[in-house]
């Protein structure tokens, strides 16, 4: 009985599964770390940090949002807003990929996800409560939970896409 739950083991260790958990995670880690470093300026460097990114934009570096700039589309203050929106996005993306590398708990697994992005906005805001010159802003955690919503319907999209077409060529992951 030993001997085969340790050839199970190392057939999981070894399964294009487990590598996509750790990879998925590790993702998720880093993007974490991501948020917890930005939220960690304190509010000069912050400021600076924002001002030149958005000089960037304007001058061309994503030239799609640097035309929406120009236009006028976008005020300075809405660019901080899509950056906690854009973050969290990617941030519940790598969660809800995460997530779907179980097979149990059917699509409960993604809601966990958002739920646990929720928590860790709820989390980072707190955080930024104690750094100078920054402030706990709850709006912000409904900013960053619609963009880790955005984020798992995109991940839970992509997996449902995945499964139909892994079962119409008679295989599953």
């Amino acid at each position: 009985m030993r001997e085969e739950m340790n050839r199970e083991t190392e057939t999981f260790l070894s399964s294009a599964l487990f590598r996509k958990r750790i990879l998925f995670l590790t993702l998720t880690l880093l993007v974490m770390g991501t948020i917890f470093w930005f939220s960690a300026q304190p509010a000069t460097e912050s400021q600076a940090i924002s001002d030149g990114f958005l000089a960037w934009i304007l001058e061309g570096g994503v030239p799609l949002l640097s035309a929406l700039a120009k236009a006028g589309v976008f005020q300075w203050l809405s660019i901080r807003k899509c950056a906690h929106a854009g973050i969290y996005l990617v941030l519940g993306f790598c969660a809800a990929m995460t997530a779907g590398t179980w097979e149990e708990q059917g699509n409960r697994k993604f809601l966990a996800a958002w739920l646990f992005c929720v928590l860790y906005a709820g989390s980072d805001e707190w955080h930024q409560f104690f750094v100078p010159g920054r402030s706990c802003e709850w709006r912000d955690v409904g900013i960053d939970a619609c963009g880790a919503l955005a984020g798992v319907l995109l991940a839970t999209g992509l997996c449902a896409f995945r499964n139909k077409r892994q079962e119409r060529g008679g295989q599953r992951v």
